[in-house]
Parts: structure tokens; C-alpha cells; sequence
């Protein structure tokens, strides 16, 4: 499976409005991409037990349905609401290495979410957890990731 590329929605750091680029409608789309080839990709835990495959295919399955959500909320300027989906989704997604890469990528698409809230409603505390998170993600890029890593420290640069 190919990493998740944070370029599969930094597009968003560059955009004005969140319907202003097609790139916004299509933010999750590598989480849910993820959702469908460990749902459904036979054998891809095949150390796992069923009863394990079965529930990592179930929490794939609402994760999913709340990013879908969420991004609907997110479209529709409604930050707030795409932050608590969002949220939920990450907490939805299994513990394994496959889910990770791509946790890593939500928390880039969190932070973009509450960095908007901000514009919108001008609470702080949007501002500052759009600042832990854009650090978060900052420390899981790989050491190759030069691009991705200067666009994110750029939207990092644009919270503090």
C-alpha cells in the first residue's frame, strides 16, 4: 500500500474558501481509501484472529462513515462540527501500522479544520490546537518528506 502522502491534501494550505478548490471535496479521500483496502483486502491481517479482522473491518467501516461526514460539515464551513467527526474517526481507526500512516495524514486534515474554525469564530483555542497538531504531524513526517515537511512548517509559521 502506498504511504499516504501529505500533498494528498496540503492542497488545502493553499486554498481560500473551503469550497474555493475541488482538492477540499476530496480531502479524505486517502482515509477512505484506507478504509476500503483493509476492509476489504483479503489477508491483509492475516496474523490477526477473525474476531480481530472482523472488528478492525467494523471500525474501518465508522471511521469511514465519519470522515464521510465530516467532510460534508467541513464543505459546508460548519469547522466545529468536522473537528468533533474527525476526531471521532481517528479514534475509530485500528492500532496498527497500516492505520497509522494514514492517522497521521488525519491529523494534518484536524488542523487545517481548526485553523479555519479560527477564521471563522476567532476562538483561541481552535488556534492552539491547530498548533499542536500541526507539530504532531510534523514530528511523524519521515526524514524524506522535505516538501511536505516546508508546507506544513508553513501552516505551523501561520497559527503561531
Amino acid at each position: 500500500m502506498r504511504r499516504p502522502y501529505a500533498g494528498d491534501v496540503v492542497m488545502c494550505v493553499r486554498a481560500g474558501s473551503p469550497s474555493s478548490s475541488p482538492s477540499r471535496r476530496r480531502l479524505i479521500a486517502p482515509l477512505v481509501a484506507l478504509c476500503v483496502a483493509l476492509g476489504g483486502a483479503p489477508g491483509a491481517r492475516a496474523s490477526a484472529a477473525p474476531e480481530a479482522e472482523d472488528a478492525d473491518r467494523e471500525a474501518l467501516m465508522r471511521a469511514g462513515e465519519l470522515l464521510r461526514e465530516g467532510q460534508e460539515k467541513y464543505d459546508t464551513a460548519d469547522f466545529a462540527d468536522a473537528i468533533e467527526l474527525w476526531s471521532q474517526a481517528y479514534s475509530e481507526l485500528p492500532a496498527g501500522p497500516e492505520a497509522e500512516q494514514y492517522r497521521t495524514v488525519l491529523v494534518y486534515q484536524l488542523a487545517k479544520a481548526c485553523q479555519e474554525a479560527y477564521r471563522v469564530n476567532g476562538d483561541l483555542k481552535y488556534l492552539r490546537k491547530a498548533e499542536g497538531l500541526f507539530e504532531q504531524y510534523i514530528e511523524n513526517l519521515g526524514p524524506d518528506d522535505d516538501e511536505t515537511r516546508s508546507t506544513a512548517e508553513e501552516a505551523l509559521a501561520a497559527v503561531r
